[in-house]
């Protein structure tokens, strides 16, 4: 198995075209892997879009909402270029708070999500 990581620079976008070609770029240069694997939270970058960046609570809900529109986009990338895309991770709001979500793509059009485990334990003693 080939796997392509990106080193993506988180650089805000003015519009959804601009984040389409961006993506479109990042895929067809890693064309010839199995895998392509987009960094944690790399979907920030879409807040600019909606002016939102600069105010977390309203970046996380203005990506949030674009999730539908990116996950399609992955899907067509994923078909496209015939390979499986881990998106950058995203924040999805389950109620008033966010989980950072991880979606895979399949270019046979399934996707899967797994939503990041937080735990909370106190600290072993000795």
């Amino acid at each position: 198995m080939r796997v392509a990581t990106a080193a993506y620079p988180l650089t805000p976008v003015q519009s959804w075209a601009e984040y389409e070609a961006t993506l479109d770029h990042w895929v067809a240069e890693a064309a010839g892997a199995d895998l392509l694997v987009f960094p944690e939270y790399g979907a920030m970058e879409l807040a600019a879009i909606s002016g939102a960046a600069g105010d977390l609570e309203a970046s996380l809900k203005a990506v949030d909402a674009l999730v539908p529109q990116v996950d399609a986009l992955h899907a067509q990338l994923a078909a496209k270029y015939g390979a499986h895309i881990l998106a950058a991770s995203a924040p999805v709001f389950m109620g008033e708070r966010p989980v950072n979500r991880a979606r895979l793509f399949a270019p046979n059009g399934t996707m899967a999500a797994q939503d990041k485990q937080i735990r909370s334990e106190a600290p072993a003693s000795d």
